[in-house]
């Protein structure tokens, strides 16, 4: 509400407070918004430690949404911690926690979330079965 000035004036010290309380209280969707304030410097001075600090406490709680968020930062020439190999083990980990994450498609999309689902022995005989036709009828 008061990030974007709906219904109110717009107030990112307000915002802030409000997302760093319900942090404080592990409701960790609204720490990733709390993140974004520090990596971003939203409304304050940038903080990128502080902002990495709060994600790997989620990624490490196995909140995807944390992984996800880590992962961009190391994805990123912007932060100044530029790390493809962390990226890909990060978004890996967001994937592992949540298989239908839209993360999975920056580690290898649909064949990387079925191999979460599924053994690897079946995977295979799951992706050929979509691609043989058949003439069994039910």
């Amino acid at each position: 509400m008061y990030y974007y000035g709906q219904g109110v004036e717009k107030d990112y010290k307000k915002s802030f407070n409000l997302y760093e309380g319900l942090c404080d209280r592990d409701i960790y969707n609204m720490c990733t918004i709390l993140s974004h304030f520090y990596t971003d410097g939203v409304g304050m001075k940038q903080d990128i430690k502080k902002g990495k600090k709060i994600l790997e406490k989620l990624c490490y709680d196995k909140y995807p949404e944390g992984c996800a968020n880590l992962a961009a930062l190391y994805e990123s020439d912007k932060y100044g911690m530029k790390d493809d190999k962390k990226a890909t083990e990060l978004y890996t980990m967001a994937c592992k926690h949540n298989p239908k994450a839209p993360t999975c498609d920056k580690i290898g999309g649909t064949s990387k979330r079925l191999e979460f689902f599924v053994p690897k022995k079946s995977a295979v005989i799951v992706a050929l079965s979509w691609q043989i036709p058949t003439t069994e009828t039910i």
